[in-house]
């Protein structure tokens, strides 16, 4: 794997500016997180003057700038089952927004070093993030097909936050005893739902995961036996991120190497994985950009995390 893994890297290192800013982030942040790489990092700290504005005050702006942001967003190309999802975000219309600004906080202060939590107030009262998170727990059908959104809300407000809101893993493997496993987009649901649990609870690959343990094993198993049996409709994006999350956990999968062969055979003329040996692809994914996630998890996957930590200056 060791030479796939430097194609791939080296790929989108090499075309790193082709990438929109928000993808140039997520692969650089990733890769420096899991692996301490030393070009991830420069990478990083040259993007450091767009990520983050220079005063309080301009970072306050730029949380607020995430309505904007919102209101232009190509939720058709960047929301996966997006119709489906769409009534759920009008019922919390909130959501994505705290959602988009609690990313934004933790990068300011997981990579640079930087503590802007209590700006998230100024953007949505604290009483009125905390309603609608209770609300949102309580709510089996928006965490089921919110999935991720829902996930990495709570997570990362309870991570980041001293709160007495709690979100029980055990409650997400509740909710997804209703999906449909027999459809190829309830079955991507259930993988998101607990992998970003897992994700979750490492604050993005900053931290180790210490807690819950047995019942995120039990999340892993249970995607396991689902890959098994539905290999060739579930995309490499599920079962590279699967794989991640197992090296968090310390979950040795049989599945490892049967999808290490998927991705040999899956590398294009350009030098990035994309879907091909299976019947989940996505046309809209197979870009350059639109494979960067996908990518740069496959990089991820193939060692342990370094939980690299060292604020960019």
């Amino acid at each position: 794997m060791d030479q796939l893994t430097d194609i791939v890297k080296q790929t989108y290192l090499r075309r790193f500016d082709e990438l929109e800013l928000e993808y140039q982030f997520h692969f650089a942040s990733r890769m420096y997180a899991w692996t301490g790489d030393t070009d991830a990092r420069r990478r990083l700290e040259q993007l450091k003057e767009h990520m983050v504005p220079m005063t309080h005050d301009g970072r306050v702006q730029a949380l607020h700038a995430i309505e904007h942001e919102l209101a232009i967003k190509d939720y058709e190309r960047d929301v996966n089952n997006y119709a489906r999802r769409k009534p759920f975000f009008a019922a919390y219309p909130k959501l994505l927004l705290v959602h988009n600004a609690l990313f934004r906080i933790r990068h300011w202060w997981c990579v640079y070093g930087i503590d802007e939590r209590e700006s998230l107030f100024t953007l949505v009262p604290k009483e009125d993030i905390e309603t609608m998170l209770v609300s949102l727990m309580d709510d089996e059908d928006a965490l089921r097909v919110l999935s991720t959104y829902a996930i990495n809300t709570l997570y990362l407000y309870e991570t980041l936050f001293e709160t007495p809101i709690h979100f029980q893993p055990e409650r997400a493997m509740a909710v997804a005893a209703a999906y449909d496993c027999t459809t190829k987009a309830d079955i991507q649901l259930l993988i998101y739902l607990y992998t970003h649990c897992i994700i979750g609870a490492s604050l993005f690959y900053y931290q180790p995961v210490t807690r819950d343990i047995q019942t995120y094993h039990a999340m892993l198993q249970e995607i396991e036996e689902l890959i098994d049996a539905q290999y060739d409709t579930i995309t490499l994006d599920n079962k590279f991120e699967f794989l991640v999350c197992a090296r968090l956990c310390g979950y040795a999968s049989h599945l490892a190497s049967r999808i290490y062969d998927e991705a040999s055979i899956s590398i294009n003329d350009q030098g990035f994985i994309v879907d091909t040996a299976n019947r989940a692809i996505n046309p809209v994914k197979q870009s350059f950009l639109m494979s960067e996630h996908r990518n740069v998890l496959f990089i991820m996957s193939v060692s342990e995390p370094a939980f690299s930590t060292g604020f960019i200056r």
